[in-house]
């Protein structure tokens, strides 16, 4: 229902008379899409592979959709549809097996009032986290002459935001694990969930930091072309995020809201809203897109301390069980950011350079945590192993 009023009011305030109206129009089909997910249904039953099967097929189509059949930027509206399409299919796609959880009945009266404080509490987080994601963008446009400046920053972001996509996938998997356990009064459990997910953002997320740092410079000039060495920069500036953004999230969407805490979650989330505008406003008109990077860095810096210093002192997480086993990814980090970033140097910015420094990189990365025995990466390969093991002997039998 709120759905359905939201794209109504989309419509009427955006596709008529409006210098863009014809791509607002394409993207009434993202709401559509936004309508048809029920991911959250696959979630709360933990069946995670359907998710995962649809999500790796529609990524990959429409990335080779966007290769197949963009040629320049007239294929605008070609790009639009590819990117809403495939969101409609994927989701859509999610209804095939719904009878498998669920039997459809008539229901005569439904009391939608109980479902609404907690509906509220957490759309609030969402709503103040996408205000302040897109004041950045608006406030760019705003306070700076050259409207390439938005282009940058975008880019920029956009990059760092998939790779959080495969951090933050963990946090499907625990939430209702750690909701499960914590209602079973099994707190010890829940702290053991927690420490892996800790350990799982440390291992993941340190060398996509310096991972990104170190191929920005041969990546960027192959994959957007001229004009965006500007990128560069701001990528290499925009990359703390990455962690900043695991921490809060995995904190805020998958702990807080699951011990039914998510009000603190709403007030970080607000006062790192505040702060970004105002950094924003103070930055933007002598930094331009980095002004805009610094204040998106800064706030979501602040939420992630704010709510780690809550579980802290309020929660009882242990300090060791978020920063204990850091110091093997730092370590295993370093090194391969110094041996791929000369590598690198020898050789020229193309898409070749780009996939030989993330072999490398990743090759390094792996033998310095099996020489320093971490217990988290170890632990990994040989359950990966375990798996594959069984799957073959599955398939002889």
């Amino acid at each position: 229902m709120t759905l359905g009023i939201s794209c109504l009011l989309f419509i009427i305030i955006f596709c008529f008379d409006s210098e863009y109206s014809i791509y607002y129009r394409i993207l009434v089909l993202e709401i559509l899409a936004t309508i048809m997910d029920i991911s959250w249904l696959y979630q709360g039953a933990e069946d995670f592979k359907k998710i995962t099967i649809r999500n790796l097929i529609i990524k990959t189509l429409s990335i080779i959709l966007i290769f197949t059949l963009i040629k320049d930027e007239s294929d605008l509206i070609i790009y639009m549809l590819i990117y809403v399409l495939t969101n409609v299919v994927g989701n859509g796609s999610l209804w095939i097996n719904i009878t498998k959880y669920i039997d459809f009945k008539y229901i005569k009266s439904v009391n939608i009032r109980k479902y609404i404080k907690p509906a509220v509490t957490m759309l609030i987080p969402q709503i103040a986290s996408s205000i302040y994601t897109v004041l950045d963008k608006t406030m760019l446009g705003a306070l700076c002459n050259d409207i390439s400046e938005v282009g940058y920053y975008e880019q920029a972001q956009k990059i760092v935001k998939i790779s959080l996509t495969v951090i933050t996938s963990l946090n499907t998997v625990m939430v209702p694990k750690i909701a499960k356990n914590f209602y079973d009064g099994n707190i010890e459990q829940v702290n053991k969930y927690m420490g892996k997910t800790f350990n799982f953002i440390w291992f993941l997320g340190v060398p996509m930091m310096l991972g990104i740092v170190t191929i920005s410079n041969k990546f960027v000039p192959w994959f957007f072309g001229d004009g965006f060495e500007k990128v560069v920069m701001l990528l290499n500036a925009t990359t703390p995020l990455i962690v900043f953004i695991a921490f809060s999230t995995a904190i805020g969407s998958q702990y807080l809201m699951s011990i039914g805490k998510q009000n603190i979650h709403t007030k970080t989330v607000i006062i790192g809203a505040i702060i970004n505008a105002i950094t924003n406003f103070l930055l933007i008109p002598k930094l331009m897109s980095m002004g805009a990077i610094i204040a998106s860095v800064l706030a979501e810096g602040t939420i992630a301390v704010i709510e780690i210093i809550y579980i802290i002192k309020k929660q009882g997480i242990k300090l060791s069980i978020i920063f204990d086993k850091c110091w093997n990814y730092i370590i295993a980090g370093v090194i391969m950011f110094v041996i791929t970033w000369m590598v690198g140097e020898k050789m020229e910015a193309k898409m070749l350079t780009t996939l030989i420094q993330m072999l490398i990189g990743s090759s390094i990365y792996a033998l310095v945590l099996i020489i320093l025995r971490d217990k988290f990466f170890i632990e990994s390969v040989h359950n990966i192993e375990d798996k594959i093991k069984q799957k073959l002997k599955k398939a002889r039998s």
